[in-house]
């Protein structure tokens, strides 16, 4: 028998989740990847879908344990590598980095994203925070 725990329980990090398994996912090869939802991740595949790194995304499960999930579909190029190369996570729920979009430069020369979090649109790519001049928390990077 287990002792009861004692203290605070740790919460899951979704994005930490999602950015690492579309790097092991894109290394091993595989074509889709099982992430838990929530309203940021949500947010965030939506804007890899519009930056078009990813091919899609569908809800599934309809049991008791797999009705909260989303089935993301990883987007291939034609010699059959994965078009996400890195995916990395720079705000931690322990250190929340704030930037000001102005002084934030292109993410790899423009050929990644930024994800950024904002108070008043979600989460956004660093291209349409510069288009709207919002600032908010670094979630990571895509490219």
């Amino acid at each position: 028998m287990r002792p009861p725990r004692m203290g605070k329980q740790m919460g899951f990090d979704h994005m930490s989740a999602l950015l690492s398994r579309l790097n092991i996912a894109g290394r091993s090869g595989k074509a889709t990847i099982k992430i838990p939802r929530s309203l940021e991740i949500q947010q965030t595949i939506n804007v890899l879908l519009k930056e078009g790194f990813i091919r899609g995304v569908t809800p599934f499960g309809n049991g008791m344990y797999d009705h909260h999930y989303y089935k993301v579909h990883l987007k291939f190029d034609d010699k059959g590598l994965p078009v996400v190369k890195t995916a990395r996570r720079i705000s931690k729920p322990g250190r929340s980095i704030e930037v000001e979009i102005k002084y934030l430069p292109p993410c790899m020369n423009g050929l990644g994203i930024f994800l950024l979090k904002t108070r008043k649109y979600g989460v956004l790519s660093d291209k349409d925070a510069r288009r709207l001049q919002a600032d908010g928390e670094l979630l990571g990077l895509v490219f």
